[in-house]
């Protein structure tokens, strides 16, 4: 019984920490919600009215992105105890089963000279994508540069190295690109894969970024191919070609020999769009890496037995997650396409703050059952264990008394015996 009392006595301390944990993830979607998710919806039914100029919707654009971004910063900062509230892990796929625990991607950038007007949007997509890391998984990020080999980036997942090390990445002053030569070379078997530490038990995905069809030298589709069937790479090209200050995507039917994917944009700025989100939700549609995403739950201990648990399950409340994230207002139809995916948006957003809300009531309740259970088991328990003092002494002084009386009889007795016997 007194090890139920200590036990319901943390339980106490538990649920309360739990209250406190769902007050700070729902404080952190109540600001996003309003003013935040409030304010985008004003600006793009501002956005909607014919009387303004492209450059009113401009100076829009841009609050939004701002807003779009502060929503992103309170995600991210919303902790407990060091514990993501607002973007927890993702733990389950598509089909209830445990989805690839881990998954280690690596870019390939060329960064030669021809890639001069592209190598921006590139590193700039590949920040963008390794924002949401986290979203994904068990996920780590690689850079391999196909002409310098000392610019590469292990495989990691902090992503404050990989994002330091792609602001460091530029145009190479000299040395010849081959970047197919480096899918053969750096995957897991090639002669360099040792240098980016992967892990045997990950999924294995490459992204090439190039400009060039292909390279001088002995390498083949069919080499490419063959490397990254035998390694079990899942493997996306991005196309991109350069002319003077013009960028496009163009495409090579030979890239079809080897990569699951090829992107094509149509316009410079696409580059980094169809790397995120664009290529993240390519690899989740075709590697089902983290599909239908599951997020990791809070389980709380909430009474003195094993079994006693409360399941507290999270949102991803990042712009992509809630659908916002490609939201824009430069014309008409595209404000009022807007007001649809914030109201969606705000509607998640306020179901999630209604089941936090249900889930702190449920926790006070079962506060309120603990500690009623507590009490009346430490009655009982007390019954058990504890002395009725007054009651005892009294008992005592009782048998005191009769003591005393029976040796006082005796006494008389003796006495009388010994009397007989002199006379």
């Amino acid at each position: 019984m007194r090890a139920q009392i200590r036990g319901l006595e943390q339980a106490e301390r538990n649920v309360q920490d739990g209250i406190s944990l769902i007050q700070t993830a729902e404080g952190g979607l109540s600001i996003i919600e309003n003013p935040l998710l409030q304010r985008m919806r004003e600006l793009a039914v501002q956005a909607s009215n014919g009387t303004l100029t492209p450059e009113d919707r401009q100076i829009i654009q841009k609050e939004m992105d701002h807003i779009k971004e502060a929503i992103n910063d309170i995600a991210n900062d919303s902790e407990f105890n060091e514990i993501k509230l607002l973007r927890p892990p993702v733990i389950q796929g598509n089909e209830g089963s445990i989805s690839d625990p881990k998954a280690d991607i690596i870019f390939l950038i060329d960064d030669s000279g021809s890639m001069q007007g592209g190598i921006d949007e590139v590193t700039k997509g590949i920040s963008s994508f390794v924002n949401d890391l986290s979203t994904y998984g068990n996920v780590r990020v690689g850079t391999v540069s196909t002409v310098h080999p000392g610019r590469n980036l292990p495989l990691t997942d902090d992503i404050s190295i990989i994002k330091n090390h792609l602001s460091t990445v530029h145009i190479a002053t000299s040395g010849t690109s081959t970047p197919y030569q480096h899918m053969i070379d750096y995957a897991p078997s090639g002669s360099m894969g040792s240098t980016l530490g992967y892990d045997s038990n990950s999924k294995k995905i490459f992204v090439l970024l190039t400009d060039t069809y292909n390279e001088s030298g002995s390498v083949s589709e069919t080499d490419v191919k063959s490397t990254l069937d035998t390694n079990n790479i899942f493997s996306y090209v991005f196309g991109i070609h350069i002319i003077g200050s013009k960028n496009y995507f163009s495409y090579s039917e030979s890239y079809d020999e080897f990569a699951n994917k090829i992107f094509i944009p149509s316009t410079p700025d696409e580059i980094a769009s169809n790397i995120s989100p664009g290529l993240a939700e390519q690899i989740i549609t075709d590697s089902g890496f983290g599909q239908e995403k599951i997020f990791e739950p809070v389980i709380l201990h909430v009474g003195a037995n094993s079994w006693d648990t409360f399941t507290i399950h999270l949102l991803d409340a990042r712009t992509p997650n809630l659908g916002i994230d490609d939201v824009v207002v430069d014309t008409i139809s595209e404000a009022q396409d807007a007001i649809g995916k914030i109201d969606e948006a705000i509607q998640t957003v306020s179901s999630e703050r209604t089941k936090f809300g249900a889930y702190q009531n449920t926790l006070e309740h079962i506060n309120n059952n603990v500690a009623n259970y507590k009490i009346n088991l430490t009655k009982a328990e007390s019954l058990i264990r504890d002395a009725d003092l007054p009651k005892e002494f009294s008992n005592l002084t009782n048998k005191k008394i009769l003591l005393e009386s029976s040796q006082a009889m005796l006494a008389q007795a003796n006495q009388q015996s010994v009397l007989q016997f002199l006379k």
